[in-house]
């Protein structure tokens, strides 16, 4: 007999249904199990974001360590821990020859950060940690500043007053360090200005020169690293355009050179010595230097073994720029123009080894041989 269409499909429930339970029941101790697993592995995350705190506690309220204890807030704050997600899978299963498709629980394993009342007392102490850290930095920029304000180095206070503007600071003292900072940038650049202005009166004064350069060196120790700041600038350009201050700073140049001649003079190297007096002499006549070095060029002239010293050590420096330069030309194949060098030698430095050297080699280029 057939069957009806009604008692088929309570058939097939029934069978989907027994198809069900099974797989159920065969899930149900897997899932069980799995969230044994979960509570158990939260319990641990639990125990050891516990142990975090208590040791960061530890090290601030007993150890005064608070860098350590900071390294340990923050793995309370990190604690992970694995747990298993659920969710509904479609699957078709088969039993007894009967197949159905039905919604199974599945899990899978993620990673999960631990958030309990210890993650926001953590946070708290950490932020008391690093506020602290960052109020004692400037606390001891601002030492520091002071201390270069009180040795009149002005300029390296200006940079620790600098860096108290640009630090991380908390937002509820972050105002207060920052305007002492700014106040004190700010009385520093003012002081400078006036600084400048005072050279520039002194300028006009008696005895100028000796004052207006003690002043810009004792400028130059307590402001000098300021120089290119816009405000400092702007005055120091308006220093030099006044004339007074002009004729003592090209004086001042003129000294700084006779200094160097001076020096070269006492190593012996008497030709070099010798050009930069004359430099100094032709180009300086108006200053107190260029007079020096004037004297100091009579004396040299007076002294026979000196000048021929001077005169030997000059042919020396010019003809071995010569002969390096008529080197380059025959090694570029220019024989004439190295010819030309050679027989300039030879004419302006007769009887020196210049001479004779130059002779060797333009002998070896007139016979055709390139290299000397």
């Amino acid at each position: 007999m057939r069957r009806s269409v009604l008692s088929l499909l309570v058939a097939l429930m029934s069978s989907s249904l027994t198809i069900a339970l099974a797989a159920d029941s065969v899930w149900q101790g897997t899932v069980s199990d799995q969230k044994a697993d979960n509570r158990r592995w939260e319990a641990e995350a639990r125990q050891q974001q516990s142990e975090y705190f208590r040791i960061a506690q530890q090290k601030l309220l007993q150890e005064k360590n608070p860098e350590e204890a900071e390294e340990y807030f923050r793995k309370a704050l990190n604690v992970y821990y694995v747990q298993w997600e659920f969710r509904q899978e479609r699957r078709s299963l088969t039993r007894a020859g009967e197949s159905a498709t039905v919604d199974m629980p599945t899990g899978r394993q993620v990673r999960v950060l631990l958030q309990t009342p210890i993650n926001e007392q953590a946070q708290r102490q950490l932020n008391r940690i690093v506020e602290k850290r960052q109020t004692d930095a400037a606390d001891e920029l601002l030492r520091q500043a002071r201390q270069k304000e009180t040795e009149k180095r002005f300029a390296e206070a200006f940079e620790l007053y600098s860096q108290v503007l640009n630090a991380e600071l908390p937002e509820k003292v972050r105002p207060r360090y920052q305007d002492e900072a700014r106040k004190r940038s700010e009385a520093i650049l003012t002081k400078a200005e006036q600084e400048l202005n005072r050279i520039g009166t002194a300028a006009g004064g008696r005895d100028a020169i000796k004052t207006v350069t003690e002043m810009l060196a004792r400028f130059e120790v307590e402001y000098g690293a300021l120089a290119e700041h816009p405000r400092v600038r702007a005055a120091l350009l308006a220093l030099t355009a006044l004339p007074e201050v002009g004729k003592i700073l090209r004086a001042q140049h003129a000294q700084k050179e006779l200094e160097r001649a001076l020096e070269r003079l006492g190593a012996g190297r008497l030709g070099d010595a010798y050009d930069m007096l004359k430099v100094v002499a032709e180009q300086y006549a108006d200053t107190p230097a260029g007079k020096n070095a004037s004297e100091e060029l009579h004396k040299l002239y007076a002294d026979p073994t000196l000048a021929q010293v001077i005169r030997d050590q000059q042919a020396e420096r010019e003809c071995v720029k010569l002969l390096n330069l008529a080197q380059n030309y025959a090694r570029n194949g220019l024989l004439d123009r190295a010819g030309e060098m050679y027989r300039d030698i030879i004419t302006r430095f007769p009887g020196t080894r210049w001479a004779n050297e130059a002779s060797r080699v333009l002998a070896l280029l007139e016979e055709g041989k390139t290299t000397p």
